[in-house]
């Protein structure tokens, strides 16, 4: 008699207990659909609420006010982005998630984010450079899904990386595998941060270099490149340079 399959707990796995995984996956992703609408919601009313007294709307504002008004737009819409980020890592944790994935070239992706962040990494004096082993870089990925993890990737990169330091791309295809390296000099974020950067639990220095908001977004990052099977890693070559290394299997 052929053996059953065991779920986590050791116990046989028959077809009610796999549809009533299902089930309870299906309502955890509606209950946290929900949750995060709720909490979104309050977010956009405050923001528009801020805004037209920032404009005006509701009389002149006294000038000692309107820092205050402006640093409560930017709490608001940051923690409006946590609670976006929440929710996207939330869908790679419930499980398994179902990438729509095509055979696409890597090096017009990353061009155009590289292009969007232009004006970004201009006005904080770094340097962002970008160099291909080859003129094409086809790859079986996520385009949206990959393309929102360099965003994040290079956006926290540019904010953390001193004035007047560098962000050097490269990326390679070899037989088996595509590696992407980013190079950071004057990346601020210290050793033991660095250890556990893209990690969802990790330890915190005496004087955490980094933001609440960035940790979310690298972690995602993290999840977005293992969901493609890949892996990321960290190297620090010397004292204020940091290299992020992306790897992804060649899949046909």
């Amino acid at each position: 008699m052929p053996r059953s399959k065991l779920d986590k707990a050791g116990s046989p796995k028959t077809p009610s207990s796999a549809v009533a995984a299902d089930d309870a996956g299906i309502r955890r992703t509606e209950f946290i659909d929900r949750i995060a609408h709720d909490l979104k919601t309050p977010f956009f009313g405050t923001k528009e609420i801020l805004q037209l007294i920032l404009n005006g709307g509701c009389g002149k504002i006294q000038p000692e006010l309107e820092p205050l008004l402006l640093l409560l737009k930017q709490t608001n819409e940051d923690l409006l982005a946590m609670t976006q980020r929440l929710v996207e890592i939330y869908r790679y944790e419930a499980g398994p998630v179902a990438l729509r994935l095509s055979k696409v070239d890597l090096i017009p992706i990353l061009s155009q984010v590289i292009a969007e962040l232009q004006p970004m990494s201009k006005a904080t004096e770094i340097t962002l450079s970008c160099s291909t082993a080859k003129s094409t870089c086809t790859l079986l990925i996520d385009h949206q899904a990959i393309e929102q993890m360099l965003s994040y990737l290079l956006v926290n990169c540019i904010k953390h990386t001193a004035a007047g330091g560098q962000l050097e791309i490269r990326l390679e295809q070899q037989a088996d595998t595509t590696v992407l390296t980013l190079t950071a000099t004057g990346l601020g974020i210290n050793r033991m941060d660095l250890e556990s950067l893209f990690l969802r639990t990790r330890r915190h220095s005496a004087s955490q270099s980094y933001s609440p908001l960035a940790g979310l977004e690298l972690h995602l990052c993290r999840q977005i490149i293992h969901a493609h099977g890949g892996t990321v890693r960290t190297e620090e070559k010397e004292k204020g340079t940091v290299a992020i290394l992306l790897e992804f299997p060649a899949r046909s």
